[in-house]
């Protein structure tokens, strides 16, 4: 394809692109516009506007917007680009598809991409923790020890706070994975047995952990009877622990 027609294509793209994404998800330029930042094909808001309004601009702006408006079409939506036509295929979305909500970031952050999020003064308040974990699109992953205060969450705590906020992730498809320490293995004794060295206390978390995951037992099945489509699993390790962990779609490009 030669460049004015390659130029044509994105121009296209561009238009007809922000068209759907507005008239299906309600898009505005500015959401396009932080999209196009976090996929590393931003483009100025002066040049957007030019083009949807038939004004030209260089080849390699139409050439950045238009892969960025096609790959946030293509995600979010699950329409090709029919180059013949030179118009998005509305139909049925590709086999396997799977919609993926392309986060938006403001100019001058991309240097935040990739980039893993430390909090070093400890467990997260709350109101945070579920902040943090509304932007999940497949799955967060909580790794522990004992996962006592996560438990408590569910059930010590006004369901407004936590509950209600896990209850909408799995009603989106997301999955909820909580891993802790298995309190019958061989590491959970030596761990608690040296722990409980220093800090007497330590000496009753086996049984803790079991009344956490009898807790956690009841938790799942009442996930289990609303019939979400995303899941809410327990898991057992076997290892000595180092840390706590909380993941939000650790496999995915923005997670």
């Amino acid at each position: 394809m030669d460049g004015p027609a390659r130029a044509d294509q994105y121009r296209q793209i561009i238009r007809e692109g922000c068209k759907l994404l507005e008239a299906e998800k309600a898009y505005q330029q500015a959401n396009i516009l932080r999209k196009l930042v976090s996929l590393d094909k931003k483009i100025s808001p002066s040049s957007l506007s030019k083009i949807l309004n038939g004004i030209d601009v260089g080849n390699t702006v139409l050439r950045k917007g238009g892969e960025g408006v096609l790959e946030i079409v293509r995600q979010e939506l699950g329409y090709t680009f029919d180059k013949k036509k030179m118009a998005f295929n509305t139909g049925k979305a590709p086999e396997g598809w799977k919609p993926y909500i392309i986060p938006e970031r403001e100019e001058g952050a991309e240097e935040e991409k990739g980039r893993i999020i430390i909090h070093p003064n400890g467990r997260l308040p709350i109101g945070d923790k579920v902040a943090f974990m509304a932007s999940a699109q497949e799955e967060v992953i909580e790794m522990g020890v004992r996962l006592r205060t996560f438990a408590d969450y569910f059930t010590s705590r006004n369901e407004h706070e936590f509950k209600l906020p896990v209850y909408s992730l799995l009603e989106r498809g997301c999955h909820y994975k909580a891993y802790l320490l298995d309190p019958e293995s061989n590491e959970a004794s030596h761990y608690f047995h040296d722990r409980a060295q220093v800090q007497e206390e330590e000496g009753q978390s086996i049984e803790k952990i079991r009344a956490v995951l009898r807790k956690l037992s009841r938790i799942v099945k009442e996930v289990e009877a609303e019939g979400f489509p995303g899941k809410f699993q327990v898991f057992l390790y076997k290892h000595i622990p180092y840390n706590h962990f909380l993941i939000v779609d650790g496999e995915r490009l923005h997670g």
